[in-house]
Parts: C-alpha cells; structure tokens; sequence
C-alpha cells in the first residue's frame, strides 16, 4: 500500500518538526500542483491560497530550508536553487518511503490533525503554557506524561476565550503522535453541529479521511477496535457554559466512545452550570503569560530582520507608565492584538507620527473593556482583581 504525495509532505512537516503555519506553506509550495512554479510565479499563490504577504511567505520558507538543512545538505549551498533542490529530495525520500508497505492510523491521525487545525492563528507563535490544578503549577511536558501513567483519561482544559485552548490541544496531538503514544482525533463542537459524535466520526470524519487515502480501506469496524484497545485520544474543542456542551459531555461516557481517552477544551463558566458533572471530571486551567512569556512570545513574533522591532516594544513595555498594560497583555490574544498594531504600524508609518512608542489608539481604555469582557467569571478572582488595580484612564496611551 502506499499513500500520498500530500500525505508524505505532512509526515515530513512533522518529522522536521515545522510549525502549524510553516506546515501549511510547505504543503503548498511542494504539492503536485505548485511545485513546479518558480519562485516568483508562486508568490501570488501565496497572497490568494495562504493570505500570507511575500515577505512573510519568503521568511517562513527561509525557516524551513534550515530545518531540512539536516538531511538534505544541499540547500546549504551558496546561491542555490533551493525549492528545486528540496523537491528533487523530497522525491527521492517519497520514492524510498513508497516501496515500504506503511499504512497505519498514525498517518491518517497525523493528516487530519493537521486539516483540522488550519483555522488556527496563521502567525504560529506557540509559547509553551502552564497548567494550573488545585493552585499547582504544572507545566505542559510534565502534564503530558502525567496523563500517559493515568490510564484511561477524561480531562477538561479550562480557560477564556483566546487563551490557548485550541493551540494546545493541537500540539498535544502531535506530542502523541510523536512520541507513539496513541491516535488523536481533533474534534471541533462547530464543525460538529448538531450531530452526534458517534455519527460524525462514521460518516464525516472517515470519508474524510479516506480522501487523502483513497487506496486504503478505512473501515468503521477498524476505527472501533481503536476505541475499544483505549488507544484514541479524542481532543475536543470549542465546549461552552450552555445546554448543547453539557449534554456532549455525558455522552462521552457511552458505548465505544467512553473507551476513548478524552482531553475537551471548554471555557471556564462550565463548571458553574448546575449539570456540569465535576466528579467525572479532572479540571485543569491554561493559566496567563508570566513576563519571560510575554518577552519570549514578542521575540517569536518579531522574527529575523524585525529583530529591533520585537526589542523595542519590549523596553516600552518595561517602562514604568505601562506597568498596567503589561499586567494586561500577560492573555495571549490581548499580547497578540498589540504585536499585531505594532507590526503594522512599522511596517506601515504613515498610519502613526511617531515609531518609538506603543501605537497610539492602542488604548488602555479598549483593552481594559475587551479583558473584562474576558474575564467576567465570578469566580476568576485574580483577574477581577487585576481589573479593579488597573482602570484605566480615558485618555489613550
């Protein structure tokens, strides 16, 4: 058996250990249908199938001829014609992978995680989180082995909107398949609708699945005895405080699908629903940035030529009048949100007067309403707290 060109491209995304979005260019650029354009006939590709600029497009392909660099040595030549190159190797390695006859659900597992993740944050910046659990700190490695000694696992990850959720039940996926760990299965609850899951894996997820294999026989009964081995990790994503995700919990707890290992990202205000059902449940929350956090999540942002850029928000964040701001943007998204004006108004001056300083407009006033927004559970106390200590004035920053 043998499997396909674009299904060979994701294993070796994962094998070099490219990021979400490098993965995504990599596909792209290499596929059967793109990988015989040149370079500069590829970039309109790049702004209307990837909506990635030039520039950033030329930087990530930059960032992935280095982590190829290791097994195909010639792309370290001067003046090379480096996306020949890399595709002339990448043939030789499909050609020696083909005539082996590998076809395993990891492969499959592996080219869904990555379909179902392409809606994540096209930046791919991931900064490793830490998981909070009865005031414990626990940080992402150690809480990964933990869950392997459990055994079978049921565990929600708690945390606001924008906090990470998705992007570490993502990465969690690949730390399984990397380290041979099991079979996950990302599930988003939108993508769900109002199907149930067992239908949705049966019908939607295989078929799906099996147009990326379509020499293979995928069967619903193969599925199933993945299931009941207890070797599936369902990832689930998107759960919410309301009637619909409380009554998807319970179902995880039925039939074949309760012999699968769960890890199900929900918002915070689910534990306060009357029919939330705690005692089945072990309970984590993505806790906020800490300051190395913040400066190393900068330093991804701003990468490579953007080097000065990424330093000089930092030391205007480390002064004393935007002490608030900096207590703030410790919530990934609002961090985001400021790297984001902050490249933007460099890399477009004439919408700002001055380049040394945080983006005017960029108020304090906006990010204060949009984290109180965030962060409006009663019983998140330190936020509530941080919320009342830094009000902020009406004047902008």
């Amino acid at each position: 058996m043998t499997f396909s060109w674009d299904s060979f491209l994701c294993t070796i995304a994962v094998d070099y250990e490219l990021s979400s979005g490098q993965s995504k260019i990599f596909r792209c650029r290499f596929s059967e249908i793109y990988r015989h354009l040149s370079e500069s006939e590829f970039y309109e590709i790049a702004e209307t199938e990837l909506q990635t600029t030039k520039e950033t497009y030329k930087k990530q392909l930059t960032e992935i001829y280095k982590k190829l660099e290791k097994r195909c040595e010639k792309l370290t030549e001067k003046k090379a014609d480096k996306s020949k190159i890399l595709i002339s190797w990448l043939k030789q390695e499909y050609s020696s992978r083909i005539i082996q006859p590998i076809m395993d659900w990891e492969t499959v597992c592996l080219q869904m995680l990555e379909v179902n993740s392409e809606s994540l944050n096209s930046k791919e910046i991931y900064i490793s989180p830490h998981l909070s659990n009865n005031d414990n700190l626990i940080n992402r490695e150690a809480f990964y082995e933990s869950q392997m000694l459990e055994g079978q696992s049921k565990c929600l990850l708690l945390g606001e909107k924008g906090i990470g959720k998705s992007s570490f039940l993502y990465q969690f996926g690949l730390w399984i398949l990397k380290n041979k760990k099991g079979y996950p299965i990302y599930l988003s609850l939108e993508k769900l609708k109002n199907k149930s899951i067992t239908y949705y894996l049966i019908e939607d997820w295989l078929r799906e699945a099996h147009s990326f294999f379509p020499h293979i026989v995928l069967s619903s009964e193969h599925l199933l005895n993945l299931f009941k081995q207890g070797n599936v990790w369902l990832l689930i994503d998107g759960l919410a405080n309301n009637k619909r995700s409380i009554k998807l919990l319970d179902t995880l707890f039925k039939g074949w699908i309760g012999e699968a290992n769960i890890f199900a990202g929900c918002q915070s205000r689910i534990i306060d629903n009357k029919n939330f059902p705690s005692s089945r449940f072990q309970t984590y929350y993505l806790t906020l940035f800490n300051e190395q956090q913040v400066k190393a999540f900068i330093n991804e942002w701003f990468i490579n030529e953007q080097t000065e850029l990424g330093e000089k928000l930092w030391q205007n964040l480390t002064q004393e009048q935007y002490s608030s701001l900096r207590e703030l943007v410790k919530h990934p998204q609002n961090l985001s949100d400021l790297c984001s004006s902050w490249e933007t108004k460099h890399t477009q001056p004439s919408m700002s007067q001055s380049n040394n300083t945080i983006p005017q407009g960029f108020s304090l006033s906006f990010i204060y309403w949009k984290v109180r927004f965030l962060f409006s559970s009663p019983q998140n106390t330190d936020a509530n707290r941080l919320l009342q200590s830094s009000q902020p004035e009406v004047e902008d920053i």
